[in-house]
């Protein structure tokens, strides 16, 4: 996932909370689980 935010838009406050939130919220999977499982066995030199 991304996280972008437009200078003349958004407040360095804003922006610092937002990406908080961001970093710091749960993957939830849904149904993108099946694919960031096969990133991880990748990293990790395993076949797909």
């Amino acid at each position: 996932n991304v996280a972008c935010f437009g200078e003349t838009v958004t407040s360095e406050r804003v922006a610092i909370e937002a990406l908080h939130t961001f970093l710091t919220t749960d993957f939830d999977g849904g149904r993108h689980a099946a694919r960031v499982a096969q990133l991880g066995d990748l990293d990790r030199g395993e076949p797909v």
